[in-house]
């Protein structure tokens, strides 16, 4: 044979395959621009000057272990869709009398043009588009421009030898799938399926099962530990249960709507539904996938979306004041307080309003009427929803802070602030019972969220406290420490710079003296940065997992129109016209393509609850932005999804009505 002749066979193979090949390239492509712009921007040496580099960078590097398990995923999958494509089309060469070798060696030039076309191009992509995402990402991050795009080397190589691998997997792959079938198998590998598949009854039943389980885990979480140890278990359930209940369950509801001879002994039913229950075990596990990618765009795009749109309320959970500056009593003087005084004169800032109290405080619960010692026998679900700081502060120090003249009696207390809705009438700590007097809300102190800032505020006599410290010494000898603690809040005025350099200034300055402090500013800074990089990796992601429905659809379309072209055009010899035809592949096609549509909102309706515990702990607690950020999120998908299936169902219909 001539010795360009594997070469050129390649070649005409792929020419001949466009309508596959090059839907699967363009993915290709996407997939390596995104993975080489997450290794370049997560370890840019010109992102040095952007404040919290080094957090942004290892949100960019964890964005590019994902992309990089998707692309596994991806191409290893999208690959079998090729090759099945085109079985028929290699058992013919062993017909024609072309050796093993000889296929491989055309497998492998076919393999070498697609890779080296596939990195370069995403490559040059990375490199003409990457200092425009680059700028998009300062925007996000609302950082000055001042950074520069720096192209490593390391990224290029790092990036062409794990994509090199992954297809030399492929074509080690399709070069086993070749060697171990003989001819006649590969020229049948595209009517694989045509057998009535039976219907399994225990597989639905477990389907069923696996999917009440993953939505159960998902509608009765208690708290946001539990939202995070459950998630993943819940997804599998959820997975699970999605790919049985398409495979198995989707083949007795039709067998079911077959029985209905009303329904069934339609001239367009009884095509579509026989159709399907003959294709469908292949089907399904395609129709499956498109759901379970449909729920990831959903998920990762509106929680994104919703952190950082939420990024000043998540603020105002995280830091209630402008200031915070804890301390040690016996530490807190005159000259403590100018300090702080100072620091503000100094940068320009006119403190609006201070509140400030001494107090005793102890990590424990109040549950049952009592507070009990915090040990490791409580699990974490448990001490969330149960347990809080208790701070204790005197009446007289309470009248301080509200201006007032309230009196205590012997063993009464004020409950401020409570946590939680606090109904009894006693509180015991130890042998010490108090009388609960009233519960009361003083706004001069942190707001109190179910899932963060978790403190109760206890109002006592100064007698009356000497003795619960004595009862807390005895039920915490370990843990709990008599030392008054002091508390300052300060709300101010100044430019964003002034504000943030005064943060700045007091947390150098508390660190000479064992205090600590909080800083709204500050906090800000360090929040643009997480959530501007999650929502930058969460619209790549989105985008990825977008192009990875779209293709799977277009390939299942395609795939499934040679498969059903021979049963329209007996039907065309038998009489039926060609208006009929299209109405019977519209039917066909809208009776299952918008099915993974569908539950992939279900999947999102029942997994709202835990997912919005788990933003709980990012600290946003707004769940009417989160429920717009969904609704808004599934209404886009949707829109795509309809234009995705108007352009497929084209392809379809096109594939059908081609003559053999």
């Amino acid at each position: 044979m001539g010795k360009f002749f594997y070469s050129k066979l390649a070649i005409t193979n792929l020419k001949h395959n466009k309508n596959a090949y090059v839907p699967y390239m363009l993915a290709c492509i996407g997939i390596i621009f995104t993975y080489f712009l997450f290794s370049v921007i997560g370890n840019n040496e010109g992102m040095k000057n952007v404040s919290g580099q080094s957090e942004l960078s290892l949100i960019i590097r964890l964005g590019q272990v994902v992309v990089g398990i998707f692309s596994v995923i991806f191409i290893l999958y999208a690959n079998s869709f090729l090759m099945k494509r085109r079985k028929k089309e290699l058992g013919l060469y062993g017909i024609l009398g072309l050796e093993k070798r000889h296929v491989s060696y055309v497998m492998f030039y076919e393999t070498l043009f697609m890779s080296v076309v596939n990195i370069g191009i995403g490559l040059i992509f990375g490199v003409v588009f990457g200092k425009l995402v680059f700028l998009g990402l300062l925007k996000i991050l609302k950082t000055a421009g001042d950074s520069t795009f720096v192209i490593s080397a390391s990224s290029v190589v790092n990036t062409v030898i794990f994509f090199a691998i992954l297809f030399l997997i492929d074509l080690v792959i399709n070069y086993v799938s070749v060697h171990v079938a003989n001819p006649i198998a590969l020229l049948k590998g595209g009517d694989e399926g045509e057998k009535e598949p039976k219907t399994q009854i225990i597989w639905t039943l477990i389907g069923v099962a696996c999917m009440a389980a993953g939505y159960y885990k998902a509608m009765t979480v208690a708290s946001s530990v539990d939202a995070i140890t459950q998630f993943f278990i819940a997804v599998l359930f959820v997975i699970a249960g999605t790919f049985l209940l398409f495979m198995s369950g989707s083949v007795a509801l039709l067998k079911l709507l077959k029985k209905n001879k009303k329904l069934y002994y339609q001239p367009n039913n009884f095509i579509s539904i026989s159709s399907m229950i003959y294709r469908m075990k292949q089907n399904a596990a395609g129709l499956a996938s498109i759901c379970i990618l449909s729920t990831m765009v959903l998920v990762t795009a509106s929680t994104t979306i919703a952190l950082y749109m939420g990024e000043e309320d998540a603020l105002r959970e995280m830091s209630p004041f402008d200031i915070t500056v804890s301390a040690e009593s016996a530490k807190v003087n005159d000259e403590y307080l100018n300090k702080l005084s100072d620091l503000a004169d100094k940068n320009d800032i006119t403190v609006t309003k201070t509140t400030s109290y001494n107090y005793i405080k102890a990590y424990e619960i109040i549950a049952n009427k009592k507070v009990k010692k915090m040990s490791r026998k409580y699990s974490m679900s448990y001490l969330q929803t149960h347990a809080c700081g208790i701070k204790f502060i005197t009446i007289e120090q309470y009248n301080k802070m509200i201006k007032g003249s309230k009196q205590l009696n012997e063993k009464e207390a004020i409950m401020l602030n409570p946590t939680f809705d606090y109904k009894d009438k006693t509180l015991t700590i130890g042998n010490e019972t108090l009388s609960v007097k009233a519960t009361e809300t003083y706004n001069g102190l942190p707001k109190q969220s179910d899932a963060i800032n978790r403190e109760t505020y206890i109002v006592l006599n100064q007698a009356d406290l000497q003795q619960v410290i004595k009862e807390l010494e005895q039920i915490d000898s370990d843990g709990f420490k008599s030392t008054e603690q002091f508390d300052l809040f300060q709300t101010i005025k100044g430019s964003r710079s002034n504000r943030l350099q005064y943060g700045n200034d007091i947390s150098e300055w508390v660190k000479t003296n064992s205090s600590s402090m909080d800083s709204i500013d500050v906090n800000r800074e360090t929040m643009f940065k997480l959530y501007g990089g999650l929502l930058f990796i969460g619209v790549f992601l989105s985008l990825l997992f977008l192009l990875a429905t779209v293709l799977i659809i277009y390939f299942k379309q395609v795939s499934e129109g040679f498969s059903d072209r021979k049963r329209f055009v007996i039907l065309r010899k038998v009489g039926m016209d060609q208006k009929a035809i299209k109405q019977t592949i519209n039917k066909q096609i809208i009776m299952v393509f918008f099915l993974p549509l569908v539950t992939a909102v279900i999947h999102i309706a029942f997994a709202f609850k835990m997912i919005c515990m788990m933003l709980q702990m990012f600290y946003l607690t707004n769940t009417d932005l989160f429920v717009k950020c969904t609704i808004g999120t599934i209404l886009v998908f949707s829109v795509i999804y309809v234009a995705v299936y108007l352009t497929t169902a084209k392809v379809y219909y096109k594939v059908v009505n081609e003559e053999n």
